[in-house]
């Protein structure tokens, strides 16, 4: 059985909507006929197209968190929780909205 995943005339020339994510026989999935090389081509290509969201994503955590640690050196509930509150609208109104309409592109 020959695999069309992975020729590259077939993906070339047919619309992505023809292709199936399900092996069409369970016996003969299509990631076993991956060699190393190919299956260590596409983690590369999800490393690439993964790696600014993570950079993001971390970049995020760290502000939040250096906020909050510097807040909470002065010892005081309000304080800390006003941060707190800020840094909630902030993620959920501003970066993830952007992180959602920037995904669904």
């Amino acid at each position: 059985m020959e695999n069309t995943l992975l020729d590259k005339k077939s993906v070339k020339t047919k619309p992505l909507t023809s292709y199936s994510v399900a092996p069409k026989n369970v016996d003969d999935p299509p990631f076993l006929k991956l060699s190393c090389k190919q299956a260590c081509g596409y983690m590369k290509n999800l490393f690439l197209v993964m790696l600014p969201i993570s950079i993001t994503l971390a970049i995020e955590v760290g502000y939040t968190l250096m906020n909050l640690y510097f807040v909470g050196t002065f010892n005081d509930g309000d304080l800390l929780g006003g941060v707190g509150l800020g840094n909630t609208c902030v993620n959920c109104i501003g970066i993830y909205t952007i992180l959602a309409m920037n995904t669904g592109l």
